[in-house]
C-alpha cells in the first residue's frame, strides 16, 4: 500500500490535509482517487490506515496500526563528504534504519559546512526514504559538529569503521544494545589522531571485512549487518 509521510500539523482529528506534492505524488504520479486507501505516516505519532476523500484531504482511522520496531537505536556521526554524498547517505541509511544522523567535520574533510537549503534537502530525503522503506519512524538530521564535540556513547556500543579493527562479530554483544553509535570518516579516513582520540572515549575500532566500501556506503551496511546479527 502507498505510504506517505506527515507533519503534525497537517491534522485535525481525523482529518489530514495534503501538502500541494503529496497531491501531485498520490494523484499523478500513483494514479489514485477518492476512496483509495493509503497509509500515513504522521511524524512523533505513528502510520495510521486512511482513505482519500477528494484532491488534498484524506481521513484517517483513529488508531495507529501496529508497527515492529528496530531492534536497536542507530545514531551515525558521518563526515562530510564531496559532491553532497552526505544526502545519498541520508537515503540509504534511512532505508537501512538508522535513527538520527550527525554530519560530522574531521580533519580531512573537504567539505566543512552545511547550508539550511542543504539540511532542508536531507530532510526531504530521508522523508522520501521512509516511506519507500516502510519503517516505523523518521530519522533526525542533527546540526553539524566537529569530532572534538563527540561525547563517548552513554549506553551501549561505539563504534569506528575502520579497516584494521576487529571484525563485527567479534566486537558486538551477544545481547542487542539499546543504543549504537557509528562514526564514519571522510574519503580519506581519520587521522591516526583521531582515531586515538575516539578509542580513548570509549569507541571500538570494527571492520565490515576485506572489502574497502566507499564512505558513503559503509554506515548503511554496517547497520544492516548488525540488525541480521540482533534480528529474532
Amino acid at each position: 500500500m502507498i505510504r506517505i509521510v506527515c507533519d503534525p500539523g497537517q491534522r485535525v482529528g481525523n482529518q489530514l490535509t495534503l501538502s500541494l506534492e503529496q497531491i501531485h505524488y498520490l494523484e499523478h504520479v500513483m494514479r489514485q482517487k477518492a476512496g483509495d486507501p493509503i497509509e500515513v505516516h504522521i511524524v512523533d505519532e505513528g502510520v495510521y490506515q486512511a482513505y482519500i476523500v477528494g484532491s488534498g484531504q484524506a481521513q484517517l482511522d483513529p488508531t495507529p496500526a501496529p508497527t515492529r520496531r528496530l531492534p536497536s537505536h542507530v545514531r551515525l556521526y558521518q563526515s562530510l563528504l564531496k559532491k553532497d554524498h552526505f544526502a545519498e547517505v541520508v537515503e540509504r541509511g534511512t532505508e537501512a534504519g538508522i535513527q538520527e544522523f550527525i554530519p560530522l567535520v574531521t580533519e580531512r574533510s573537504i567539505v566543512r559546512e552545511v547550508t539550511p537549503n542543504r539540511q532542508q534537502r536531507w530532510l526531504k530525503i530521508a522523508n522520501e526514504a521512509t516511506e519507500q522503506s516502510r519503517r516505523p519512524d523518521v530519522p533526525r538530521i542533527h546540526p553539524l559538529v566537529s569530532l572534538q564535540e563527540m561525547t563517548a556513547p552513554s549506553l551501549g556500543l561505539g563504534l569506528i569503521l575502520d579497516p584494521s579493527g576487529l571484525p563485527l562479530r567479534e566486537a558486538v554483544i551477544e545481547d542487542t544494545p539499546q543504543e549504537v553509535s557509528l562514526v564514519v570518516g571522510p574519503e580519506g579516513g581519520l587521522t591516526p589522531g583521531e582515531r586515538e582520540l575516539l578509542l580513548e572515549r570509549g569507541f571500538t575500532a570494527v571492520s565490515l571485512g576485506p572489502q574497502i566500501f566507499r564512505a558513503e556506503n559503509a554506515g548503511a551496511f554496517a547497520t544492516v549487518m548488525l540488525f541480521a546479527l540482533w534480528m529474532r
